[in-house]
């Protein structure tokens, strides 16, 4: 073996744990982050466009609870139909559970973050078979900026997506 070839190896087995520890460093800084973005949603949020028939009426809260491991959201607040969705770390993502007022409890996990938005899909549920029952199966949640919230929501039936099942919606921040 020339001393180049011997250099190489060197560099390897030196470098090679710092690779390894960086890139696992790196799995657990998205999810940090996401959470962290999903954390600063508390409080109340009003329905700028009435997507959600709640036109300029609070119609979403989040707060943190369990020493701020776990986002709690309430949508449609103050109604019959209100629903609650439970967000929180896990592992290398964060996870939900939808608590809808079906009576189903769609378990959802993060499927793709950027900065000031995260992605999630199903995972699974109960209370609903999936091949049949309407049920939602994916999120999107992002924030225009500290004061603006979006989403979007899929939901399925019969096992299948129509657009008439995804729901658009716009929040502000109340006062």
């Amino acid at each position: 073996m020339n001393r180049r070839h011997a250099l190489w190896l060197r560099l390897l087995f030196v470098l090679l744990p710092f690779t390894a520890v960086s890139g696992h460093a790196d799995t657990q800084v998205l999810p940090a982050q996401a959470f962290d973005l999903l954390l600063s949603f508390e409080g109340d949020w009003i329905d700028v466009d009435g997507s959600l028939g709640m036109q300029d009426e609070v119609a979403v809260s989040y707060r943190a609870t369990a020493n701020r491991s776990t986002v709690i959201e309430s949508i449609f607040v103050g109604q019959p139909y209100e629903m609650v969705t439970v967000f929180h770390r896990d592992q290398d993502q964060i996870a939900l559970t939808h608590y809808c007022s079906l009576g189903n409890q769609p378990r959802m996990h993060s499927v793709a973050f950027e900065p000031n938005q995260v992605e999630f899909s199903f995972s699974g549920g109960s209370g609903f078979d999936p091949e049949k029952d309407r049920y939602m199966h994916s999120r999107i949640m992002g924030a225009a900026s500290a004061d603006e919230l979006y989403g979007e929501w899929q939901e399925y039936v019969n096992g299948a997506a129509t657009e008439e099942m995804r729901t658009r919606y716009r929040l502000r921040r109340a006062k």
